[in-house]
């Protein structure tokens, strides 16, 4: 049975370079920074060095989501995603304080803003950045409720960041859970026609 025969030998090969995994492979820190806030609309203030740019360890890369970016018509109905504009701009403006720093991908869905900003040293080596939305709000389907997400390959690890915006309230708390759910569900990143991956191959 060749097929059998395959399967040892691929199992004999996995267990020889896992045991000789110190020989050609390097471990490294990679600090995240991950921050959220509900921001009801509001433009960003003056500054945002407070909130980003405080500690004594330097974030390699900054996941930020916010939530209620933008609550007018023209963001709900027509995808506007110009009020995300000023945000990222005083983001950039305050970790430039503490490093060099490019953004390296952002996704928005309504008044959801997802973005990922990462140290310029490190942008060769992302890879495989996609992005993905889903929408559970009005009809379960509307993007005033629902999530938004980036996955990124750094380096040899993958990292998949998803921000949501759910049902407020106590009474809310099964629904919250059940669009939860349905986000990660839902959530698909198509590589290719032939590969994807969802939130929880990461």
């Amino acid at each position: 049975d060749t097929s059998k025969f395959a399967n040892i030998k691929e199992t004999w090969i996995k267990n020889q370079l896992k045991d000789r995994e110190l020989e050609y492979t390097t471990k490294f820190m990679i600090r995240l920074f991950i921050g959220t806030w509900n921001v009801n609309g509001k433009k960003p203030p003056e500054s945002l060095v407070d909130w980003l740019a405080t500690s004594k360890m330097v974030p390699d890369v900054f996941a930020l989501g916010f939530q209620e970016l933008d609550l007018t018509a023209e963001a709900f109905l027509f995808g506007d995603t110009s009020r995300s504009v000023p945000w990222q701009d005083m983001i950039l403006k305050a970790i430039y304080t503490v490093g060099d720093y490019e953004i390296l991908l952002s996704k928005q869905l309504v008044g959801m803003l997802l973005c990922i900003f990462v140290k310029k040293e490190h942008r060769p080596f992302c890879s495989e950045v996609y992005d993905a939305d889903v929408g559970v709000g009005i009809m379960n389907m509307m993007g005033n409720k629902g999530g938004v997400s980036i996955r990124l390959k750094i380096y040899n690890t993958t990292f998949c960041f998803v921000n949501t915006h759910l049902s407020a309230h106590l009474e809310n708390i099964e629904k919250r859970n059940q669009d939860f759910r349905d986000i990660c569900r839902k959530i698909v990143f198509e590589k290719n026609a032939n590969s994807v991956s969802t939130v929880f191959d990461h």
